[in-house]
């Protein structure tokens, strides 16, 4: 090469330095400040999943460096689906829009849940926000008032899509204990079947932590509106020691197995997430910020003020734990698959 081509090269290589320079040495804190985050919700507004997202939001920006402001964008549809989809595909991979979406979502792709465009392991994790076990809900006004009853007696709950919980417990229970439960499909939100509950279009719900039935509905407790019938989680809750768990009437060995796998994202129940190919940076800083707000005094006043629990695990917790379910052995997984998402036709779904 001769000389001049030499010079030539070096100046070009420094015209690219200089224009992409700026940018790719830009801090975090540049990077945010004035910026705002989108905080996407897979449910409608009300419910668990959003009251803790807007209670993140409101404290977690000043955790991160530039300081950015928060806004919840609602995002409802096919139990979560919806929302982890565009979270996954659509939504800017920079660092400004998060998802907190339902817990199904963690192992949906390792299901091969139809519909899932999207691979869990390959979601930026930022942190769990608390873990508890779901209820098998039903209205005071059901012939349902135990687990025994809902071995014997029809129980008709409400669903918002395939993907999500209040769909895929009732495929469960009736694939390992024979129980007979019919789904309602196509409920805009958990909201949306609490008021059919109450209109008695449903006679229940599938699927709902105790922390949400006191934040929305906190009389339905104290006044008997509703009877908690079974736990569905790895452990009890503290609070309902007499409120018998599904894991105790397994029976089997295999069936337990599949039902520890199934029920495994109940200790990561409020989720929080970043697309895939957020830079490492930032990734990092929100994994920091977000830990920074688990221990933020004023939010921890704010979560207890709404009846919301804490039990935080970081980024790399959750990611690891995600990493252990994708892991299981493959007979299990099947198992457990073929309770959850059986070919169509089957599991009492009825259209709304």
């Amino acid at each position: 090469m001769t000389t001049r081509n030499t010079l030539c090269v070096v100046a070009l290589l420094g015209a690219f330095v200089l224009a992409t320079g700026p940018a790719s040495a830009q801090s975090v804190e540049q990077f945010y400040k004035n910026k705002q985050i989108k905080i996407i919700v897979s449910t409608g507004a009300g419910g668990g999943y959003d009251s803790n997202a807007r209670t993140l939001g409101f404290h977690m920006g000043k955790h991160i460096p530039g300081k950015p402001t928060f806004f919840v964008q609602n995002m409802p549809g096919a139990g979560g689906l919806r929302a982890s989809n565009n979270l996954y595909s659509k939504a800017p991979k920079d660092g400004t829009v998060l998802g907190v979406v339902h817990h199904a979502m963690t192992t949906a792709s390792i299901y091969g849940l139809k519909g899932a465009r999207f691979d869990s392991l390959k979601f930026n994790w930022i942190g769990s926000i608390a873990g508890e076990p779901n209820l098998v809900v039903a209205w005071h006004t059901s012939p349902v008032k135990t687990f025994d009853d809902l071995l014997k007696k029809p129980f008709v709950v409400g669903g918002t899509g395939a993907g999500s919980f209040f769909e895929i417990v009732p495929r469960v229970l009736n694939k390992f204990f024979d129980t007979k439960i019919k789904v309602i499909s196509g409920y805009k939100g958990s909201s949306r079947i609490k008021q059919a509950m109450e209109q008695q279009e449903v006679e229940g719900i599938a699927a709902w932590a105790l922390s949400s039935v006191r934040n929305s509905h906190p009389g339905w407790l104290s006044d008997k509106k509703v009877n908690l019938i079974v736990q569905l989680g790895m452990k009890k809750h503290p609070d309902l020691p007499n409120v018998p768990l599904i894991m105790d009437y397994a029976k089997s060995k295999d069936v337990k197995s599949a039902l520890s796998l199934i029920f495994a994202s109940q200790q990561f129940l409020r989720t929080v997430l970043a697309p895939p190919g957020v830079p490492k940076a930032r990734v990092k800083a929100l994994r920091g910020a977000f830990m920074a707000t688990m221990k933020d005094k004023a939010f921890r006043a704010d979560m207890a003020k709404r009846g919301l629990p804490l039990a935080p695990l970081s980024g790399k917790q959750l990611t690891k734990k995600i990493e252990q379910i994708a892991a299981t052995p493959k007979d299990i997984v099947n198992m457990a698959k073929s309770a959850m998402f059986p070919r169509a036709g089957k599991g009492g779904v009825m259209a709304r």
